[in-house]
């Protein structure tokens, strides 16, 4: 079983507004159209047998229109991760309509412009680590913020002690583009897993494999963030490394399901 634990979609009045100017940012072009359904297709084409699809909220007033359109896409194969805006006042009633109806909540401080470490949010991660919600960050580098790190290495490692019964997913293998950072501070880290995505393009294979053993295979989620990479890429560079087949099964699906499941 492959479940990919990181992609994106738009709803498709949005999608052809949204993903021009996000290549543009981005220096790249998207492997999809943006579209719920461009990506259903991409990840059967791809061998993808389940996968996840994170949603941000960016602005005060739209969280119940993101949480409905990250509802409406789930099927027994495609789970949703639903959003809040932090500077919005309805924060801790979404959050537990994300907890009835999704399997985590992501949160993107350069897209949504806060500082993830500031004490104010704490309350945030307080209440998903008493809701059992997992929150997947996109720590370190993004393109969109290239100057300002909203989210650095330090703050993932301070939420986790803060909150340490709190799941947290550190994307792009801990942090995009600080991979020594990550090796310093937090591969080790009980609470904390690593999804795998754009690891391709921002991650030295030998950090990459550090990485992963130091860390450990109970706690890496095989992840695209398609549209902007591919299951190929990615299973490219996760296939260099030696991991035995009980070890690829935790990365590519048994991982996932635990988190997914919400169970512990």
């Amino acid at each position: 079983m492959l479940i990919d634990f990181h992609t994106h979609c738009f709803p498709d009045f949005l999608a052809p507004k949204a993903i021009p100017p996000m290549e543009k940012t981005a220096e790249q072009k998207a492997e999809t159209d943006g579209t719920f359904s461009g990506l259903l297709k991409k990840q059967k084409d791809s061998g993808v047998d389940r996968f996840v699809v994170m949603h941000i909220a960016t602005r005060k007033g739209s969280m119940r229109k993101t949480n409905d359109f990250a509802i409406s896409i789930q099927s027994e194969n495609v789970y949703s991760y639903g959003s809040v805006f932090p500077d919005d006042e309805g924060v801790m009633s979404e959050l537990e309509y994300i907890s009835d109806n999704m399997y985590g909540l992501k949160l993107h401080p350069d897209y949504q412009n806060f500082f993830a470490i500031e004490e104010k949010y704490f309350p945030i991660y307080e209440k998903c680590e008493e809701l059992n919600l997992p929150v997947l960050f996109h720590p370190g580098f993004d393109p969109v913020s290239p100057e300002v790190n909203h989210c650095p290495v330090d703050a993932v490692r301070v939420i986790a002690k803060t909150f340490p019964s709190l799941k947290i997913v550190a994307a792009h293998m801990g942090a995009m583009a600080r991979s020594d950072e990550v090796l310093e501070k937090l591969t080790g880290i009980e609470n904390i897993y690593f999804d795998i995505s754009m690891s391709k393009r921002y991650t030295p294979f030998e950090k990459y494999e550090r990485i992963i053993k130091e860390h450990g295979c109970d706690k890496i989620l095989f992840a695209t963030d398609s549209p902007w990479s591919t299951v190929e890429r990615e299973m490219g560079m996760l296939e260099r490394v030696a991991l035995s087949e009980e070890e690829m099964a935790l990365v590519t699906h048994k991982n996932a399901l635990y988190l997914l499941g919400r169970k512990w």
